[in-house]
């Protein structure tokens, strides 16, 4: 029967989010626009202007940190705001629709209700950071065989290309980011009473951190701020659970570059990798065990 209920539950969250034109768009449609303006604009670029811009030998260190962290930045952004339509609607919304009321009246515990919730939107996740994944290694390949070349970019950056072997680490880094995300959306949305409301504190809360990360990619990952301060200050960054995040992308991409320098928290490029997704792992069940909480309290409908 707990099957049953739960197989009910998935399902009426996926239909409903089918209906929704608003998230399917996001979800399919965002990563789409985002990625296809990173890609056309520099070929327009390349159309409009007669001749390569002069040869830029990339030498800093940071430098070629920045190179590939800016579309990972991006990769990580697009995984963070394709849920927040869903999470709106399935919440805040049902709240604000009084759908909620008739559902917290059937005999289905909350906590089966929000995991069927969780589930769906996982499933719509994981959608969006295929397409996401898939996205960004079109950027890459277009990147170094195309644009690269034509303006004399050298950098070791814009010689990547993402081994089959490497695919599902990426996979799993961006599912894990849009699973945080999924988690602070619905602790956010199941403190709001409209589906608006829930976006706009999604937005205040995320946000601002986001683009602390942005900001950040000119100073490279706190590896390379520590050993660049000679303090092991900048390492605090890595509260910020994103923070992680950027640090798997670069480290699963350029193994060899980082195995010949200091930028190691444990010595192997692959410790490393390990344990910036078990400190997302953890984030994630922190913030999911208090959306549940949050859930579960008396005035959620209040």
């Amino acid at each position: 029967m707990t099957y049953r209920q739960l197989n009910y539950l998935f399902k009426r969250e996926l239909q409903t989010a089918r209906r929704t034109r608003g998230i399917m768009m996001m979800v399919i449609l965002m990563p789409i626009i985002m990625w296809g303006f990173q890609i056309i604009l520099p070929l327009l670029r390349l159309g409009i202007a007669e001749g390569g811009s002069a040869s830029i030998d990339v030498q800093l260190d940071e430098t070629i940190l920045i190179d590939l962290g800016m579309p990972l930045m991006i990769a990580i952004i697009v995984a963070s705001i394709t849920i927040i339509p869903f999470v709106s609607a399935s919440f805040a919304g049902e709240i604000q629709n009084k759908t909620m009321e008739s559902l917290l009246s059937l005999p289905i515990s909350r906590h089966k209700i929000l995991q069927a919730k969780f589930l769906a939107g996982a499933v719509l996740g994981l959608i969006s950071v295929v397409i996401n994944l898939v996205c960004f290694i079109l950027y890459l390949d277009i990147t170094n065989s195309i644009i690269a070349p034509a303006n004399g970019w050298n950098s070791i950056v814009f010689s990547i290309n993402v081994p089959v072997s490497l695919i599902p680490a990426l996979t799993l880094t961006l599912f894990l980011c849009t699973l945080l995300n999924l988690g602070i959306g619905i602790s956010v949305a199941s403190l709001a009473k409209s589906a608006e409301t829930s976006r706009q504190l999604f937005s205040f809360l995320m946000f601002p951190l986001l683009f602390f990360l942005t900001i950040n990619l000119f100073t490279g990952i706190p590896e390379v701020m520590s050993g660049t301060w000679n303090s092991s200050l900048p390492l605090l960054l890595y509260l910020i659970p994103w923070e992680h995040a950027l640090a798997i992308f670069q480290k699963a991409m350029l193994p060899n570059y980082f195995s010949t320098n200091d930028y190691l928290l444990l010595g192997n490029v692959w410790f490393d990798v390990i344990f910036h997704m078990i400190n997302i792992f953890f984030v994630i069940v922190i913030v999911l065990w208090l959306a549940s909480k949050l859930f579960d309290r008396e005035g959620l409908l209040s």
